[in-house]
């Protein structure tokens, strides 16, 4: 007798976002396709760009707090985490990077959860 056993494993993609030159040049974008376990690595800009994330868990990590920007372009939150709608749990990890509601730097808040200088 053979036993057999099977296990399906997912491995973490790891997904390049940057202005040019990247296979994502949003955020967004790179949000929608991502899978569980993904890591979101966002280069060095100012990224005017209001995100949704949703039944995921994902990390975004930026180049560095003081030199990569999400700016909100006073269009709305600028990161939502979740879904009202109830579905399945959120996790989102945020790393080096930094949130800014509209364009103004004394309104911002950078992945270490102090605001900006």
């Amino acid at each position: 007798m053979v036993l057999v056993l099977g296990t399906s494993t997912t491995l973490a993609a790891t997904l390049s976002i940057c202005p040019s030159g990247c296979p994502f040049s949003s955020i967004p974008g790179a949000v929608d396709v991502a899978g569980p376990g993904d890591t979101l690595l966002i280069g060095k800009g100012h990224y005017f760009e209001n995100v949704v994330i949703a039944s995921k868990r994902i990390t975004l990590q930026g180049a560095g707090r003081r030199i990569t920007v999400i700016d909100g372009n006073d269009q709305g939150t600028v990161i939502t985490v979740g879904d009202p709608g109830g579905a399945p749990r959120t996790i989102v990890t945020l790393s080096d990077l930094t949130m800014i509601a509209d364009n103004q730097p004394d309104n911002c808040l950078d992945s270490g959860g102090t605001g900006c200088p």
